[in-house]
């Protein structure tokens, strides 16, 4: 018999000291794909958001789509947000797609990657806000392999997690180490202080992205400035 554990945690998650969530659902064990498996219900999903999971195929099918996981606000793909994400294989052989609700699309499909049979492979998917856009992301093992700027995210409450929908082929495999996290990221450390002025009158500051994080920083690690600008603006908070 296998046993296998969900957590589904409201406000305050585990990792509450890197992520400020209004939800959050864990699933640690190697689990079974099958059709119309509901892991769990989220109160919500905003617009910011990550699902994190290993997956291991044990059979490709170039006869039809098999499905793997999906967010989902009502069924299968009938709504702005039915698909939010979904992950799944395509007709080619080990072929990966993500599709979600991007930019007024319902089913807005990336080709992700290429994967091996009978391997466990790291599949991560964030939706956040930097510098006021936000960002639909999918990493492979760790490295980003596509993105685009979602200019209509959406929000919903009530959103049902399946592993995979009752709508669809399920895949044959398995997952583990399956995250979804609903709310703000804070990724970085605090800014340090300015550097004195160098001899070519720049100065910089740094910041620093944990190793123990989920998510990828974006943005950048240092900031260069001229000491003109920094003295300006210096002056202009003392006027």
């Amino acid at each position: 018999m296998i046993y296998f554990y969900i957590f589904v945690i409201a406000i305050k998650p585990i990792i509450s000291q890197l992520y400020n969530a209004q939800e959050s659902l864990v699933l640690k064990n190697e689990t079974l794909i099958r059709s119309g498996f509901l892991v769990a219900t989220l109160k919500s999903v905003s617009k910011e958001y990550m699902v994190s999971l290993e997956v291991k195929p044990t059979l490709f099918d170039n006869t039809t789509y098999r499905h793997i996981l999906q967010l989902t606000a009502n069924g299968s793909i009938s709504n702005y947000g039915d698909r939010n994400p979904l992950i799944y294989f395509t007709k080619v052989t080990g072929l990966l797609v993500v599709s979600s609700a991007i930019n007024g699309n319902k089913n807005y499909i990336l080709t992700i990657k290429t994967l091996s049979l009978n391997e466990w492979t790291s599949i991560k998917v964030v939706q956040q806000l930097v510098n006021g856009s936000y960002n639909f992301s999918v990493a492979i093992n760790g490295s980003v392999v596509t993105s685009v700027i979602n200019l209509q995210p959406i929000e919903f409450s009530n959103a049902k997690v399946y592993a995979s929908g009752p709508w669809d082929t399920t895949q044959s495999g398995f997952i583990r180490n399956l995250i979804v996290l609903s709310g703000t990221y804070e990724f970085w450390s605090q800014w340090s202080q300015w550097s004195s002025c160098n001899e070519s009158c720049y100065a910089f500051r740094s910041r620093n992205c944990s190793n123990s994080q989920l998510f990828n920083c974006i943005g950048n690690t240092i900031e260069i400035e001229t000491c003109n600008s920094l003295n300006q603006g210096i002056l202009q908070n003392f006027e």
